[in-house]
């Protein structure tokens, strides 16, 4: 009790801060001090995420056991919260329509063909065929067979952290909605040279369309009361330039 007799701050008794290349930073405190100082950290180490143990055996002396992941420092100190960024790289696939392809055989089949094929798929005349030749003639015998869509490959890009209700830096707008490209995602993203797969990086010699990610809106989702997981996530594919813009 004469320990902290006239007293009124808290003392940090004992620090632990741990790191490894495969859990990132984590530690663990002490504080111990009159029990109403004590007390009035406990909102602030929830509100950054740490779990803690308060306890007060002897009042107006008390302690607080807490740690956490992610902050290589504890209330006070300047740390600043660093989470681990997660990588995932989807492999999804959607069909689009055989004529509207960027494939070399499909690129070559004139505009006016197209019209050709598509209105003669959508009314079929048994007497009479379109006067068509080469490619055009192969893909609607093709369409003829049923073969109106071809399969492509749409990967998906997503990173995400969780970080405490007070991490300060909110999920970013920038550039969603907009498409960007393999270098310049990798740039501006920081994206490590280390990720286990390797980001298509496709071009086209279809006119007025490119290869480029489309940037969508972040997701924050609370987990847990006081984590939030926050993720953002790319869309790679064929755009029409008119209509997204040129890609960044």
């Amino acid at each position: 009790m004469s320990t902290i007799a006239g007293k009124t701050t808290h003392t940090q008794n004992s620090e632990e801060i741990r790191f490894s290349p495969s859990e990132g930073w984590s530690g663990s405190w002490n504080i111990e001090g009159p029990k109403a100082a004590v007390r009035a950290l406990l909102n602030q180490l929830a509100g950054l995420g740490y779990s803690f143990v308060f306890q007060c055996n002897q009042s107006p002396k008390a302690t607080v056991q807490y740690e956490t992941v992610g902050v290589p420092g504890g209330p006070g100190t300047g740390g600043e919260e660093t989470p681990t960024l997660n990588w995932e790289y989807f492999a999804n696939q959607f069909e689009i329509d055989v004529l509207e392809t960027d494939r070399a055989a499909i690129i070559g089949i004139s505009e006016g063909d197209k019209r050709k094929i598509r209105d003669a798929i959508a009314a079929p005349d048994p007497d009479t065929a379109p006067n068509l030749t080469g490619n055009a003639l192969t893909v609607y015998q093709l369409m003829l067979g049923g073969q109106r869509s071809v399969r492509l490959n749409v990967p998906n890009l997503r990173v995400s952290k969780l970080v405490s209700g007070s991490y300060p830096v909110k999920a970013s707008l920038t550039n969603v909605g907009a498409i960007i490209t393999t270098n310049t995602l990798i740039i501006q993203e920081a994206i490590p040279s280390t990720i286990l797969f390797n980001l298509p990086n496709l071009s086209t010699t279809k006119s007025g369309f490119a290869y480029a990610w489309y940037k969508k809106h972040p997701n924050v989702q609370q987990a847990g009361g006081i984590k939030w997981n926050i993720s953002q996530e790319w869309e790679y594919g064929l755009w029409p330039t008119f209509v997204y813009g040129t890609a960044l």
